[in-house]
């Protein structure tokens, strides 16, 4: 049987962009095992896939960390054993272990991140506003580079299920990595008192750390909401999504991860733009709530600071606008 190492460190939302791609790799190719390495909080997002795709852990922060941590992890992976590596992350730690690979004879591939046309969709003058390659078509090409040409045919972890009651049930995840892709609290929280305050609403609230638990359990006590982080982990996480009506995220890693249950997402852009290619798989565009202001996007991942010091991009929605949009998209019937 032959054995394909798939790189993909970095954050949740960008491994969980490549779950579609993997399960339709393992699918066509069933008699090639598929061996996911990547962070350890990544694993729930492959549990259910085929058989043939493993998955190796990495914990930086623990068993992995430091020189001796890393030896440790090349120990477990066994580079030697694998017919080809696809590094769909282009690090400087998957770059290691590539190298490593190229020196016994083992065809590698790498992805072309496309810096050239990320600069020229948030560059300050002449933007190009049209979409460029998703992320996922990136990791696509990598595989096809390889040797393993397919298609992409992913439609949910698992099957569609509901609560059993009459109510919309709507997920709000007001969090992201960067402040650039973060709607205002303040505002969020305005969103989350309009939904909980109508008749047969629930909201369910999802976070991480600690800090964002202190803020979620606060509305939750205020407003009479769910938290989420209450469920036990990523995978209970999940199976609280695949149930929701409609969710609401920012350009973040729960957008992804509901996208991966055919749950319907409306996200909020600010310093991002869907146009970049990390939009959540299978969604409706017209989901994506992005003002286009002329400095929009200023950023690929959120990490660059506002020019206006506000982030007008964000500021400027309102919140009525975005229950009135969730309450479309859950119901297909309310005309607000």
């Amino acid at each position: 049987m032959q054995k394909v190492l798939v790189i993909r460190f970095s954050a949740l939302g960008d491994v969980a962009i490549s779950v579609p791609l993997i399960y339709s790799l393992a699918v066509q190719y069933p008699n090639v095992e598929f061996t996911i390495l990547s962070k350890i909080i990544a694993k729930p997002l492959f549990r259910l896939l085929p058989s043939n795709i493993k998955f190796i852990g990495a914990d930086f922060n623990g068993i992995h960390k430091g020189k001796q941590g890393w030896q440790t992890l090349m120990q477990q992976i066994n580079i030697k054993q694998y017919s080809a590596i696809a590094d769909i992350h282009n690090s400087i730690r998957s770059k290691r272990i590539t190298i490593n690979a190229r020196l016994s004879s083992i065809p590698c591939k790498t992805i072309q991140k496309g810096r050239w046309q990320r600069w020229c969709i948030t560059r300050n003058f002449f933007k190009h506003r049209k979409p460029i390659l998703s992320s996922i078509n990136r990791y696509s090409n990598v595989f096809t580079k390889l040797g393993y040409p397919h298609r992409i045919e992913f439609t949910s972890l698992i099957p569609k299920l509901s609560f059993n009651d009459n109510n919309l049930h709507i997920g709000i995840a007001p969090f992201a990595g960067h402040s650039g892709k973060i709607y205002p609290l303040n505002q969020i929280e305005e969103v989350i008192k309009i939904l909980t305050h109508m008749q047969n609403v629930v909201v369910h609230l999802f976070g991480g750390g600690n800090n964002e638990k202190k803020i979620i359990n606060t509305w939750c006590k205020r407003y009479n909401a769910v938290s989420a982080m209450d469920c036990g982990g990523l995978q209970e996480e999940i199976e609280i999504m695949n149930k929701l009506n409609v969710m609401l995220s920012m350009d973040s890693a729960n957008m992804h991860i509901a996208s991966l249950v055919a749950t319907p997402v409306v996200s909020i852009w600010g310093a991002t733009h869907p146009n970049a290619g990390f939009y959540g798989w299978q969604q409706d565009i017209n989901n994506a709530i992005v003002i286009n202001l002329p400095c929009q996007p200023c950023s690929i991942y959120g990490k660059t600071q506002c020019k206006y010091r506000n982030y007008p991009c964000l500021t400027t929605i309102t919140p009525q606008f975005i229950v009135n949009k969730l309450l479309t998209v859950a119901t297909k019937q309310y005309d607000l």
